[in-house]
């Protein structure tokens, strides 16, 4: 994390491993990573909403509800703050 003057006062480090998406807003940022291996073998979507400024975790490594051949596309926050993801079919 850098200031606005571009000086580095924090180091930050993602728990879940590739991270799949991170969008910002304000203080916040929302995560998205690979989880664990599902039963079926494939990797389970996670995402965490933290408070860097603060550091408070909001949610940490919640399961991305997705039903059966649906993909993220895009993940960011409204101009208000409210966490959207656009999926596609």
């Amino acid at each position: 994390m850098y200031t606005l003057h571009g000086v580095p006062f924090k180091v930050y480090r993602q728990k879940s491993m590739p991270v799949v998406s991170c969008a910002t807003w304000r203080d916040y940022v929302l995560i998205m990573g690979n989880g664990a291996v599902g039963y079926d073998g494939k990797t389970q979507l996670v995402y965490s909403i933290e408070n860097v400024k603060r550091d408070e975790v909001f949610q940490e490594n919640d399961i991305v509800a997705l039903p059966e051949a649906v993909t993220v596309k895009n993940v960011f926050f409204s101009e208000t703050g409210v966490c959207c993801t656009r999926v596609s079919l």
